[in-house]
């Protein structure tokens, strides 16, 4: 199939983003976040370098666009990101290879192209066709939470959540602002990547709770005081984080995460399954709130996690994949948090603080400080329950992000995420960095 023949394929789909900016926007930012959408999909790759770190370049574009983002700062963004970025048919990052593959994936044989990023584009045209016949959420059921598309070797499950969220997160963008486009996108780019732990992310044979779930805080603790979780050692600084998941779940660790995150869900008859999940997804959010800014030291500079940062912004998303799959079944996977920080005690200028915030945080240099704002602005505008914590959590949360990653547009310079793996004590060994 030629190139043009592709983009006209893909470019048909409905992308238009009926989603409401929370804040006031007009007629030429909306027109420009659909040029530059489509431009992105025609035009770049899911990953880049030879690492292969992934396209935010959508991401960055609607986070800051459904903040008030001008189509002036838009356009900015769009060069800047794109710069980086590789052409849609590479089929070698390291090198730089760019060639059209004459492939015709198809319902019979897609899973012969999976885990192997050269097939993005392929990948990409065949799950563009796909949603156009079943919609974001028949495209959710068929090729990511059937039973077909978690057979092992498959695993859609365990790939969407691959990549440290990045297809998750880009699957939950398309779906918020009802993309099908951008749907599209996030299964092509779920199945180019490998299952990261595949002991995880098998939701339809986790053993679950008899009893009563318990909250998230009691499982952390019985996670603290267990035995086989004690941390791998000796710390590494170097370690990738690939291999922190492998190592993990070795030695007994996979089977007793396994146990106690079936804690969390109960499969009791008189579960009220609906309101169950209500309250879940919202503790999923005050725990990845905490696990992102508590997760330091009493009396040391804050540092903020790179990677508890992407649970923090793929946890907004959970909502919209619930609202769009037409029978939701199965337990959702747990999650684990650290302690509280003495930032959050800090005090805050109450003269109108997310305007303060926002309207800062859209110029950051880097795309996931302006997610990472958005995911905690959310969370503050949603009625919550009280869960021994103040409510003003998210908003002092995000005071902790900015002055960490950089009030830029007064002149403070970018800050940096943190990525030694703060969580073992020896992590914290060097002095406080002074940016």
């Amino acid at each position: 199939m030629s190139t043009e023949a592709t983009i006209k394929n893909r470019s048909h789909l409905p992308s238009f983003i009926r989603h409401s900016p929370q804040f006031p926007t007009n007629p030429t930012a909306s027109n420009a976040i659909e040029r530059l959408l489509e431009r992105d999909r025609n035009d770049h790759h899911c990953r880049y370098g030879a690492a292969g770190y992934h396209n935010h370049l959508s991401h960055h574009l609607l986070a800051v666009y459904d903040l008030g983002a001008s189509a002036s700062l838009l356009e900015v963004i769009y060069q800047l990101d794109a710069a980086t970025l590789l052409p849609i048919d590479t089929v070698d990052r390291a090198n730089g290879i760019v060639k059209r593959l004459d492939i015709s994936i198809t319902e019979s044989n897609w899973t012969e192209f999976l885990g192997d990023d050269k097939y993005y584009a392929s990948l990409l045209e065949f799950f563009s066709l796909q949603v156009e016949a079943r919609g974001a959420g028949g495209l959710l059921d068929k090729f990511i939470f059937s039973p077909d598309a978690n057979k092992d070797g498959v695993d859609m499950v365990q790939r969407l959540c691959a990549g440290v969220f990045h297809p998750l997160i880009q699957v939950g963008y398309g779906l918020e602002f009802e993309s099908d486009a951008m749907v599209a996108q996030g299964l092509a780019q779920a199945a180019a990547h490998n299952p990261t732990w595949p002991q995880q992310f098998r939701p339809s044979t986790r053993p679950v709770s008899q009893s009563n779930s318990l909250p998230l805080f009691e499982i952390l603790r019985q996670f603290y005081e267990s035995p086989i979780l004690k941390p791998v050692m000796p710390y590494n600084p170097n370690t990738l984080i690939f291999t922190r998941f492998r190592e993990a779940c070795e030695d007994g660790r996979s089977e007793e995460i396994g146990r106690l995150a079936a804690l969390w869900w109960s499969s009791s008859p008189n579960a009220d399954l609906e309101s169950d999940l209500k309250v879940k997804l919202e503790e999923i959010t005050w725990f990845a709130t905490l696990l992102l800014v508590g997760s330091n030291k009493p009396n040391r500079k804050p540092r903020l996690d790179f990677f508890l940062m992407h649970i923090l912004t793929a946890s907004q998303f959970l909502p919209s994949f619930l609202n769009a799959i037409p029978n939701p079944e199965g337990n959702p996977p747990g999650a684990t948090i650290n302690g509280t920080s003495d930032a959050l005690t800090a005090k805050f200028d109450p003269i109108h603080p997310w305007a303060q915030i926002i309207a800062d945080a859209i110029h950051a240099p880097d795309a996931h400080t302006v997610k990472t704002i958005r995911t905690l602005f959310y969370a503050a505008q949603h009625p919550h329950r009280n869960w021994q914590l103040d409510g003003t959590l998210f908003v002092r949360a995000a005071g902790v992000v900015m002055q960490t990653l950089g009030w830029v547009c007064s002149g403070q310079k970018a800050g940096r995420w943190d990525g030694s793996a703060l969580g073992w004590d020896d992590a914290w060994n060097n002095e406080d960095s002074d940016e």
